[in-house]
């Protein structure tokens, strides 16, 4: 039971889209804008969506009611190759997109209020998470549990075969609550943000199996379904200055969020009449506490981000930030976040916008990240990333924004390449399975940006 229980809880815990972020579950791509120039930590350009990025310049804005919406569709293509031990090499794809993916955001500035300004902002949106990965023919972790299930449920080890056919399907959203209040003073040279965020997690896992009529099981076939939520609240803090014309400086805080994540059991299904329902129940809850009603800890990690703009010419701006996720301090009930297995992810990014008319800005930009993901979490034979592949990976990301005196009309495009990985991953045979992951997501996104009054 062990082998097949530990294999499908971290199937279930690590179901992610992880797109374009140093994190197993953070999403950098917050707005459309970002797109243009991947990097909006010290952005002074006056649009609401700063709320995420730069909270503490919100008031620097001119007095007013700013409104930014945006929504992105992305294509996540990914594959993995594998060889079982004792068969042929497997390929296998999830092209599952995400078919949008919104924010809103809403900031107002107060003006003048005793020797600065005053501004307060809300945000609404999926900061971690991003949609579904269905894996049509399961992958090498679903490949590995159930291997193992006709030993397990037969009680004979050498009862042990592959599946004939097999899934799995994993959707993580986590839903943002954002606001708080930031403050200029010394005529906007120096500003700060104090806010926080509520994460609300939705996540969901279906894995199923079928064997042969030939096997020890004579054509079992078997499903899993689990729905597994949690609430949880992060203060973020800001920081901004402006030590001379036409540079800036900025800092963001997230601390740890604290995610305490209970099941709910949707249904345990085979195909004899529910025989071995009660076995993967019990032995689900026993050896793993995977069961309706029973909870664990997964909290999402504290992340720091620099940032600094320079106008270098009225035309021509030029951003760089990079951000630090410190996965391997979360403090967790299920080790996930194994400090021998996860160090300190990172994004690194540089982008540049350039105003080509008065009313036109274009942008460019590139990010590196680097997952900070040890050799020994591939090597251990904790299947967790199996679903979502957590690869280190660099993003080139373009774009324009039009301006029409209070409206802008933004198109963002990005493309993200992993860094194609190969391992040998332990079975449950006692052998590794042969395996190397790849993939790659483009996206495209559309914003509006309003100035109220």
């Amino acid at each position: 039971m062990k082998k097949f229980s530990l294999a499908l809880i971290l199937a279930i815990m690590m179901t992610s889209s992880m797109v374009f972020a140093a994190s197993i579950d953070y999403l950098s791509n917050q707005s459309a804008k970002m797109m243009l120039t991947l990097s909006r930590t010290a952005a002074t350009d006056n649009s609401a969506d700063l709320a995420s990025f730069n909270p503490a310049a919100t008031a620097t804005f001119a007095p007013g009611l700013y409104i930014d919406v945006s929504s992105q569709y992305l294509m996540k293509l990914y594959e993995q190759d594998y060889t079982w031990p004792g068969a042929s090499k497997e390929t296998v794809k999830q092209e599952e997109p995400t078919n949008y993916l919104p924010n809103f955001y809403a900031v107002y500035n107060a003006g003048q209020l005793g020797a600065g300004k005053l501004a307060g902002y809300l945000q609404l949106g999926i900061p971690a998470g991003g949609g579904t990965l269905k894996w049509d023919d399961g992958t090498v972790g679903t490949q590995n549990a159930l291997f193992g299930i006709p030993a397990l449920l037969t009680g004979n080890p050498l009862a042990a075969q592959s599946p004939d056919s097999q899934s799995v399907e994993g959707t993580s959203l986590y839903y943002g609550i954002g606001f708080g209040v930031a403050y200029a003073a010394k005529d906007d040279i120096v500003s700060v943000s104090l806010g926080g965020r509520v994460l609300i997690g939705q996540k969901n896992l279906k894995l199923k199996g079928g064997y042969s009529p030939t096997g020890s099981l004579s054509g079992l076939s078997m499903s899993v379904d689990f729905d597994y939520s949690a609430t949880g609240f992060a203060p973020i803090i800001g920081f901004d200055v402006k030590p001379i014309e036409n540079l800036t400086f900025a800092v963001r805080y997230e601390f740890e969020t604290v995610m305490k994540f209970k099941y709910e059991e949707n249904k345990i299904r085979d195909n004899m009449g529910g025989t071995f329902v009660p076995q993967i129940r019990s032995g689900l809850a026993n050896n793993f506490g995977i069961g309706d009603g029973l909870e664990f800890k997964h909290n999402m990690p504290a992340l720091l981000s620099l940032g600094v703009e320079y106008k270098v010419m009225p035309e021509l701006t030029v951003l760089a930030s990079p951000t630090f996720y410190y996965l391997s301090q979360v403090q967790s009930g299920n080790d996930v976040f194994n400090s021998d297995w996860f160090g300190t992810g990172y994004d690194l990014s540089i982008g540049a916008t350039y105003n080509v008319m008065r009313e036109l800005k274009v942008g460019l930009g590139f990010t590196y990240t680097e997952m900070g993901v040890k050799d020994a979490y591939y090597e251990s034979g904790d299947l967790t990333g199996t679903v979502q592949m957590p690869l280190s990976s660099f993003t080139i990301g373009c774009g324009g924004t039009y301006s029409v005196e209070n409206i802008d009309v933004t198109l963002g495009f990005f493309w993200q390449h992993a860094l194609a990985q190969s391992f040998d991953i332990p079975t449950v045979t006692g052998f590794s399975a042969k395996t190397e992951y790849r993939k790659d997501v483009i996206s495209i996104g559309v914003g509006l940006g309003y100035k109220v009054f």
